[in-house]
């Protein structure tokens, strides 16, 4: 079964996106509180970032300025335990985790800047780190590392808030991000999420895209996206290396477009077409590029609802005059879809997700105990750094979704402690875990891994059944469902 044409529209879906989180907004920073305030303390995990003076210069909950003394202390915590290190081992390793009063307090430090997580729900230590790195990632994206090195260097009482206040819309890129590290999956499985499509769709497109960056100048990439975040292709200029863009600068981009497209209350169309400067830090963590942000506004998808934001495209180049030869370039994209009869496909497509009562109960005929108890699942493709999910089961909310993402956060920093089996001996890992709402079945194998949540009541028979089955359906509609590398 073909899953590019398997899959209901979401207009149709009884269960819930793959992907739930909500806008995060000044209102969810509670911006007048304290380290004392009753509703900070009741937050059950805080991100902070410092300068190595102590001097706050982001936090997720609260008044940044408000919260210097908890950001000195925590500063000079560092500081104190970097020199016994050094006075005992000779080394100038920093503090990484502390457990102290019922939390969890990671560090993740630089020579300029301090990243800190501080966590009441027993979280894995790498989970933790790992999410530092991804918010490591977004300030370099909206302020550039150069940037934060000269400016610390110069002066080591520099207000980083000032600079990230001078970032368009920073304060909200940096809170979507802290939010959706406990909703988007990406953050878990360091790959992008795609749609599914005909694969020829996908070539056309590709192929579609690469010509409109002819007119860009300095182009470095054009991608065509979901209005969820979903990436359906991309490709880079003719003969551009790197041939293919990082993953994580992939998730840093897709976190920036939502934030970036998000309506105002002035102007709601006027944010249907975004240009501003983005740093992609994998690329290169010490320079801008342009972002070009537009819906495809194609005649099949404004037919179906009205809604032209289903649909989008961005180009990025390195030239920041460059908006007008974008605007050009879209129109030609759009215009080569149109006559090469893929448009409506590839929106088609785009409005489709893996819906656990279609194409995955297809997948799973004759298995009908297992159809009825499975809530989601993730496929992972590390070599091709990109994964898909089913949409979640309609019988669980918004809160069962967070402690499921969690959940597979946790899981896989376990499975990865014990990676070792798997490169000596290629055989697959497999882990059960059964908890009071769901259980869990992974299975690591040598270029793959997948995780399935089911019912408490599932069996393990029943569990293993599932997860084989998926794994031969996934891997037979794999053409459809991934990205292939993009012409060179």
């Amino acid at each position: 079964m073909d899953p590019a044409s398997g899959v209901e529209s979401r207009a149709g879906d009884t269960g819930t996106p793959t992907y739930a989180s909500e806008d995060w907004n000044e209102s969810s920073k509670l911006e007048d509180a304290d380290d004392s305030s009753a509703e900070w303390l009741a937050k059950s995990r805080h991100f902070l970032i410092l300068t190595r003076a102590g001097k706050p210069a982001w936090t997720r909950y609260g008044a940044t300025h408000k919260l210097a003394p908890l950001c000195a202390s925590l500063q000079t915590l560092l500081a104190v335990s970097e020199t016994n290190l050094k006075d005992v081992f000779d080394t100038e390793s920093a503090l990484q985790t502390v457990d102290v009063g019922g939390r969890r307090l990671v560090f993740l430090a630089t020579p300029t800047v301090v990243y800190v997580a501080s966590s009441a729900l027993n979280e894995h230590e790498n989970v933790l780190r790992g999410q530092l790195e991804y918010l490591k990632l977004v300030m370099t994206s909206l302020v550039t590392n150069a940037a934060l090195e000269t400016a610390l260097t110069r002066n080591t009482k520099f207000d980083v808030g000032r600079a990230l206040d001078a970032a368009e819309r920073g304060e909200l890129i940096l809170g979507q991000a802290a939010r959706d590290l406990s909703w988007d999956t990406s953050y878990v499985f360091d790959t992008y999420r795609t749609f599914a499509m005909p694969s020829s769709t996908r070539q056309t497109c590709a192929l579609a895209v690469r010509e409109a960056l002819g007119g860009v100048p300095k182009p470095f990439a054009g991608l065509v996206f979901s209005g969820d975040g979903r990436v359906g292709a991309y490709a880079k200029p003719k003969r551009h290396y790197p041939v293919t863009i990082s993953p994580k600068d992939i998730i840093i981009l897709m976190n920036f477009i939502r934030v970036m497209r998000r309506a105002d209350d002035s102007d709601k169309a006027s944010q249907r077409e975004v240009f501003s400067r983005v740093c992609l830090p994998s690329f290169n963590p010490n320079g801008f590029m342009y972002a070009y942000v537009s819906c495809m506004g194609i005649a099949a998808l404004e037919a179906a609802d009205g809604n032209t934001e289903h649909l989008g495209i961005c180009l990025l180049t390195a030239s920041p005059d460059a908006i007008e030869e974008c605007r050009v370039a879209r129109d030609a994209l759009m215009k080569q879809l149109a006559e090469k009869d893929v448009a409506e496909s590839l929106t088609s497509s785009a409005l489709k997700t893996m819906h656990l009562s279609t194409s995955v109960s297809e997948a799973l005929s004759g298995l009908p105990d297992a159809s009825e108890t499975l809530l989601h699942f993730v496929y992972n493709r590390p070599a091709r750094e990109q994964h898909v999910s089913s949409t979640f089961s309609s019988e669980i909310n918004r809160k069962d979704i967070k402690a499921i993402v969690r959940a597979y956060a946790s899981l896989r920093a376990s499975m990865n402690e014990t990676r070792g089996v798997r490169d000596t001996g290629g055989a697959q890992r497999v882990r059960y875990e059964q908890r009071s709402d769901f259980n869990i079945l992974s299975c690591v194998g040598g270029d793959f891994e997948i995780y399935l949540v089911f019912k408490p009541t599932v069996s393990v028979s029943v569990a293993v059944g599932a997860c084989n089955r998926l794994c031969v359906w996934l891997r037979v509609n794999e053409p459809e469902l991934f990205i292939p590398s993009p012409p060179v």
